[in-house]
């Protein structure tokens, strides 16, 4: 057997242990997801992370060799990277960073409502086992396991202990529910809190196989302010967005598990990055391909292939865009012909132009056609003109194709000729729906045409009888596509529906599109076909705008005047709008963008109108200052001024000839201007000199002139510009719309065929002329304005009369319909209810404050004979609250016959039964479900269910008195089945009182006394599991305490040196000295000491106090309360002196104890009183004066054992030196034999006596001595 082939079958072992035993079906098909890993013969892959941003993808990911050990030493040329088997050409690598061996503090933060539903039971396995090789993964590491549900659960509190660690996955019990929020902020062991424990840098791992809601921004920012680091485990599902940003936000990383096959190289990766170890990068920029959708294999040394998918939110398409957008030749005299340029430019990169192609002949390309494929570079331009030449004033629509390696194939809509015209073959084409389509009634119908514009109009229709009847589906449609919802309200099941689509010029014939403004209009006017209308509103808005008068909406603003725009007017080209306003300018616009173009500045006043030559070569401005100039656009130079002196010129334009410009002025002439002659050939004279005209125009096809004056006179005039012997000219029609008021005319226009002269009035009024006779022929537009009509005139084909007026509106008048073209669905479709199964679900019964996960499989399912697709789900109603969607199935379309499951988490929030509704939107409708569920208070109430015993010493113990905290709530008995000790540190924890079952009655109590003994000196915690016949059947209190160092308090009880003389009453003060507090839950009422002295020499006056006679001494029992902490005296005691059989009395301190609660060391410094006023002859008592024995010292005091005693004998006699110890019993004599007085220095070895306060007594033929012995080992 080779190395690979042992390495091999080592790795299966481990996978058969990891699954308990079995290789299963699993680990052969490995799982190709989002967290991947891939093995290989030579090396092995895992991919940490995919980050896809701004057309930018880098992958985070470890490269380990065939023995998992991890690669460092990569290079950039060992690596290939390809997107849908295209290769990236160039990519950044960042090699990886070696990990550090210094440990840290990993939480284990498992998920307990893992595998809770009976389809996912062996995720509780795998999550398990998942930790069980994690924890030996990190055996350096401190290691603490918290579950989790509603609450939190110490498991395992920080250990390096491997098996101490594995034995609390036994306490793992599966649950209905959890909290992602409890498991970070839960007040019993909230993981965040938690970590505060931590010895080294702190970790989370948080092992779960739900996605919850949660609040991730919370547990982000204090996970961030604590410097803990989060990883995310997901057993068995996808990880959600939230939880991805919860790892990554907290500089952690995120793992999907799936089965065994993954293990290994999660357990090293993990491993890695907690002991900060950096990652290999890889980042290129996403090749511009045709597909959101990637393929991405990343090749390392031509033998290892990582592979996974990538989706791209807004990719670079390599794609050509045109400016325009389409080409409209609109109306050319058939004969002539128009050229238009079409400018091609590649977008996202450099793209191979290969060939152009149209298939109507009136349409050419005259420039810019390829004989062989270029390359457009990116961003960059390429030019096409094409031509059209009409051989009759027909329609006739075209597509050029643009062949080339972008996306798609190019298509450009190209149409010309009269637009009241049909064409003579139909272009018009229905694309969707099409035949034996099936939908929904309640979808919506993408309907789609090609063969025309975007900006042409049409009409749909549509039958649900195969054609035999018809009705409207939608007016004034544009943009070659229209969404129709199938209301459910209005139409029914239909096997025979067909749609109906028409082109018709104008396209709201017999209505009148108003366009709304919002200040007075003085000019509009129409572009050559009629396809757009121009506006030039008065101050203070002091705007032009386009409009389409199809729709009557607005295409665009045309903003840069700084006062009121008098006049606008279209090229003959389609090319320029031209301004004229008070800010003494004329600006030029792009028709097809609004942008400025140009400003013609040079008027010393207001511009008064502005127009084009019919060649679009020229235009002529006039201007309130008596000037006229002539410009030449493409220089934008003035060519010819004109002046009429000091009178203003209100009105400039040219004859048909673009050589000829006519100009009215103030004093009521018109005059024509030669260009070319540079003189002035004609004069209209109205023989008015302040018969200002405002207007003039020109007859179509014979020499004839109207014009509209300020006094409220129409001239019609005939002239012959071949006679240059007649200058003047003089009128043949003079005509008023009202020859009592005369109202002022503003504008004389002549319709396209010159049979008709429409005039605009201040009086409000629109009046139509025979120009030919003078005759009126009708008032039009009657009471469509209330202010000054500024503006009348017809469309290129009359089927349209355009007015403005000072009443802020310009309206628009369709006066007949044509027909353009048709055409009609091949054959029919069908629309069909919905025939959708749903299913109501019962949650059950949940305890408030708990939450239960359900499947519900099938909701829903689709038994109609056409694919349903499911938009949107949510819950609504009274209690919707509680019913939170956790997962629903991945695909949204269900194919007839498919079923659709969600999975539902249940929180009730109050009692009693909760309902709401569970909605399944599809295209335009939706189907609901019911969902209901049942709060309930459980019976057996625990509260609190969390006991911190706080500090407990060593060697100490501390019960917990639960006389109240369980309590049958119910009006039924309770029978408590068990009650269990579950650990982790059962050993530390018993149950005193009240472990066994019992039966509570209604509003009863079961009392309990648990006890803490700590055996060391660290946390302790411990689950008391209470089973009983109520919902839930299992209760928890959760019991926590440290053991901790003893911690003693200290203080010396002292008493004084006195002198007194027999008789005298003294008080003596029992002080405490040096005192030291350090215990917190030390709690003295008082000390309580003996006080011995001689008998003879003092009589206790205090009779509270128990006394004791022993020999020659009395030994006072004083017991003292401990009132003011701030006094140093104690109690002061009263005695009364006596003659003595001696001159000096110890007064000695021993048995001091503490009265109430506390651990204390206390020292005792005795005194002595001598009798003062005696004789040593002859006095009141005879004495030797220095007759009193001593124990001069004891050293060292504290001893640790070995002791030396310096002594002081006063009499010859039997001595003996004892040592007792503070409950008075005997524990050695030192020394018992007759000596003689003298001093004395002796060693004793006192090892073998424990730790403690001892008294050693001296005692000679008359005197006793006792002092104090502290032994510390």
């Amino acid at each position: 057997m080779n190395l690979l082939t042992k390495k091999f079958v080592n790795f299966v072992l481990c996978i058969r242990n990891f699954l308990g035993g079995s290789v299963s079906k699993t680990f052969i098909s490995l799982s190709l997801l989002f967290i991947l890993f891939v093995s290989f013969g030579y090396s092995k892959t895992q991919l940490l992370d995919v980050n896809t941003k701004q057309n930018q993808t880098s992958i985070h990911f470890l490269l380990f060799d065939t023995s998992f050990n991890f690669q460092f030493n990569l290079q950039k040329n060992n690596f290939q990277v390809f997107e849908n088997f295209v290769t990236v050409p160039d990519f950044s690598l960042t090699p990886p960073v070696p990990p550090n061996d210094n440990p840290a503090s990993i939480l284990f933060l498992y998920d307990l409502s893992i595998g809770n539903l009976t389809q996912t039971e062996q995720n509780q396995t795998l999550g398990t086992n998942l930790i069980k090789y994690l924890g030996k993964e990190f055996q350096k590491d401190e290691k603490a396991l918290l579950g989790f549900e509603m609450e939190n659960y110490l498991l395992c509190n920080y250990t390096t202990d491997l098996s101490k660690f594995n034995s609390a996955l036994q306490l793992i019990q599966t649950k209905p529910s959890s909290n992602f929020d409890s498991a970070f902020f839960c007040f019993n062991f909230g993981a965040l809190e938690f970590q505060k424990n931590a010895k080294y840098p702190p970790v989370v791992i948080l092992i779960v196989d739900k996605n919850r809601d949660f609040d991730v921004e919370s547990i982000i920012q204090s996970a961030t302010n604590k410097n803990i680091r989060i990883f995310v485990i997901m057993v068995n599902n996808k990880i959600s967005d939230k939880l991805k940003d919860l790892a990554r936000k907290t500089n952690g990383s995120y793992f999907e598990f799936y089965n065994a096959t993954d293990s290994i190289s999660i357990f090293k990766a993990l491993s890695f990055i907690i002991h900060n170890g950096s990652p290999a990068i890889i980042t290129w920029d996403n090749l511009p391909l045709c597909s959101k959708e990637r393929n991405v294999e990343v090749i390392y040394k031509n033998q290892d292939t990582l592979r996974f998918s990538i989706v791209l939110e807004n990719p670079n398409f390599p794609q050509i865009s045109t400016v325009p957008p389409f080409l409209r030749f609109s109306s050319v005299i058939p004969g002539l012909s128009r050229d238009l340029d079409l400018i091609i430019i590649a977008r996202n990169r450099d793209i191979q132009l290969d060939s152009f192609k149209l298939n109507d002949p009136h349409f050419q390309i005259v420039s810019g056609n390829l004989s062989s494929p270029i390359v457009l570079p990116k961003d960059s331009g390429y030019k096409l003109t094409i031509r059209f030449t009409p051989t009759d004033s027909s329609i006739v629509f075209d597509t050029l194709v643009i062949f080339s390696d972008a996306c798609n194939i190019r298509k450009i809509n190209i149409t010309g000729g009269f637009p009241n015209k049909k064409p003579r073959e139909r272009t018009l084409n229905l694309l969707s729906p099409r035949c034996n389509d099936k939908f929904f009634i309640g979808d919506t119908i993408r309907i789609r045409w090609e063969g025309l514009l975007p900006a042409d109009v049409v009409q749909l229709q549509y039958s649900t009888d195969n054609g035999n009847t018809w009705d409207t589906l939608a007016f004034n449609v544009l943009g070659l596509e229209y969404r129709w919802w199938l209301d459910p309200a209005k139409f029914q099941e239909s096997d025979s529906c067909l749609i109906r689509i028409i082109q018709i010029w104008p396209n709201n014939a017999g209505e009148t599109i108003e366009l709304r403004h919002p200040s007075s209009v003085n000019c509009t006017n129409f572009n050559r076909d009629a396809s757009l209308v121009a506006t030039a509103t008065n101050h203070p808005d002091e705007f032009a705008s386009v409009w389409n008068p199809g729709t009557g909406k607005k295409i665009f603003t045309l903003k840069g005047h700084r006062r009121q725009v008098n006049w606008v007017s279209f090229d003959n080209q389609d090319r320029y709008v031209l301004t004229a306003s008070d800010d003494s300018t004329a600006i030029l616009w792009d028709v097809k963008t609004g942008d400025s173009l140009f400003t013609f500045s040079g008027h010393n006043g207001k511009v008064t109108s502005a127009n084009f030559s019919p060649d679009g070569n020229l235009i002529v401005t006039s201007g309130s200052d008596g000037k006229a100039y002539i410009w030449d656009l493409r220089k934008k130079k003035v060519l010819q001024t004109l002046s009429s002196g000091i009178n203003p010129i209100y009105f400039a334009n040219f004859l048909l000839d673009s050589n000829l410009v006519g100009y009215a002025t103030y004093d009521g002439n018109i005059y024509i201007f030669d260009i070319q002659k540079n003189k002035i050939i004609k004069t209209f004279a109205t023989k008015f000199s302040n018969n200002h005209i405002h207007h003039f125009s020109f007859h179509p096809a014979v020499n004839l002139l109207a014009d509209a004056s300020h006094l409220g006179l129409i001239f019609i005039w005939d002239f012959d510009l071949t006679d240059t012997l007649n200058q003047k000219v003089f009128p043949r029609h003079i005509l008023t719309h009202d020859s009592l008021s005369y109202p002022a005319i503003n504008t004389a226009y002549f319709n396209s065929t010159g049979h008709w002269l429409i005039t605009a009035g201040s009086d409000s009024k629109v009046f139509r002329w025979n120009p030919a006779t003078g005759e009126l022929i009708d008032s039009v537009a009657i009471g469509e304005h209330s202010n000054s009509v500024t503006s009348a005139l017809f469309s290129f084909d009359d089927a349209m009369l355009l007015t403005s007026s000072w009443d802020s509106t310009v309206k628009i008048f369709n006066r007949t319909k044509l027909g353009l073209q048709i055409d009609t669905t091949d054959c029919t479709f069908s629309i069909n209810k919905p025939n959708i199964a749903t299913y109501d679900f019962n949650l059950g019964k949940v305890a408030l404050g708990k939450s239960l996960d359900s499947l519900l499989n099938p909701i829903i399912v689709n038994k109609s004979n056409i694919p349903l697709n499911i938009k949107k789900i949510e819950v609504i109603g009274t209690n919707a609250q509680e019913f939170k969607i956790l997962q629903t199935k991945e695909a949204t379309k269900l194919n007839p016959g498919d079923s659709f499951f969600v999975l539902i988490n249940f929180a009730p929030l109050d009692t009693g039964y909760r309902t709401s509704k569970i909605k399944f939107y599809y295209e335009g409708n939706y189907t609901e479900a019911t969902l209901t569920g049942y709060g309930f208070i459980p019976p057996l109430r625990i509260q609190p269910n969390f006991i911190d015993l706080g500090n407990v010493e060593f060697g100490e113990y501390k019960d917990t008195l639960l006389s109240y905290n369980i309590q049958n709530l119910s009006s039924k008995n309770v029978i408590i089945s068990s009650i269990k000790n579950l650990g982790p540190d059962s050993l530390n924890f018993s149950i005193i009182d009240g472990g066994n079952p019992d039966t509570l009655k209604p509003q009863g109590y079961h009392p309990m006394t648990i006890r803490f003994t700590p055996d060391t000196l660290a946390s302790r915690n411990t689950i008391i599991e209470i089973k009983s016949n109520t919902e839930p059947s299992s209760s928890y209190i959760q019991i926590k305490g440290n053991g901790v160092f003893p911690i003693f308090d200290t203080l010396i009880i002292a008493v004084g040196n006195y002198l007194a003389k027999p008789g005298d009453i003294l008080k003596i003060p029992i002080v405490l000295r040096k005192k030291h507090f350090a215990n917190s839950i030390s709690d003295y009422k008082g000390f309580a000491f003996d006080l011995t002295f001689n008998k003879t020499i003092l009589q206790p006056l205090d009779t509270m106090f128990k006394s004791t006679i022993f020999d020659n001494n009395r030994i006072l029992k004083v017991k003292a309360n401990y009132e003011n902490p701030d006094d140093s005296i104690l109690i002061t005691l009263n005695f009364k002196v006596g003659l003595g059989n001696d001159s000096i009395t110890p007064l000695i301190i021993s048995n001091s104890y503490p009265l109430g609660k506390g651990k204390i060391v206390i020292y005792e410094s005795s005194g002595s009183l001598k009798l003062t006023n005696l004789c040593n002859q002859g006095g009141v008592r005879l004495f030797e004066p220095d007759g009193k024995i001593s124990i001069n010292s004891i050293q060292p005091n504290p001893s640790n054992g070995l002791i030396t005693i310096d002594l002081d004998i006063v009499e010859n006699g039997k001595t003996k030196l004892e040592l007792y110890d503070y409950s008075g019993s005997l524990r050695k004599t030192l020394l018992n034999q007759s000596i003689q007085s003298g001093k004395y220095l002796l060693n004793f070895d006192l090892s073998e006596l424990p730790n403690g306060l001892y008294l050693l007594t001296l005692r000679t033929p008359s005197q006793i001595l006792t002092k104090t012995l502290q032994i510390v080992k």
